[in-house]
């Protein structure tokens, strides 16, 4: 139920942001998601992840971010 553009492209610099979407509805909502596939299921998405997309939500006033992993987080990304 949202609109959604693909920023980039597969396993390249994206600046922290793999898709931008805006919810459909009275109050729409323009959010961003990173995703962050790991070939291996001991690989944990860490903090610098988390950090980085909430600096992107910053600076261009996303009202949402979502981050989007195959696998956990560690306990710093967690907190």
């Amino acid at each position: 139920g949202c609109t959604v553009i693909r920023v980039g492209r597969s396993n390249e610099g994206d600046g922290g942001v793999d898709i931008v979407f805006l919810t459909k509805g009275a109050f729409p909502v323009v959010g961003c998601a990173q995703v962050k596939h790991h070939r291996s299921a001991r690989k944990k998405t860490g903090p610098d992840t988390i950090r980085e997309l909430a600096g992107v939500i910053a600076m261009h006033k996303f009202q949402l971010g979502v981050v989007v992993t195959n696998t956990t987080f560690t306990p710093d990304a967690t907190w």
